[in-house]
């Protein structure tokens, strides 16, 4: 459950720092936006095959 938090937590940062790429293009947004959002799935894939193996 904590994976999935943090994993949600980092799609969040990804969006929003890619809505402030879009405002105001800079390499660091692109490069917090582009890593925060693999992070972010990565958890989210890891819970899931936390969750399926469970079942």
């Amino acid at each position: 459950m904590e994976a999935l938090k943090f994993g949600l937590m980092l799609i969040g940062l990804a969006i929003a720092a890619g809505l402030g790429y879009a405002a105001w293009p800079s390499q660091l947004l692109l490069g917090v936006s582009v890593f925060s959002a693999v992070l972010g799935v990565l958890f989210l894939i890891q819970e899931g095959r936390r969750g399926r193996s469970r079942n």
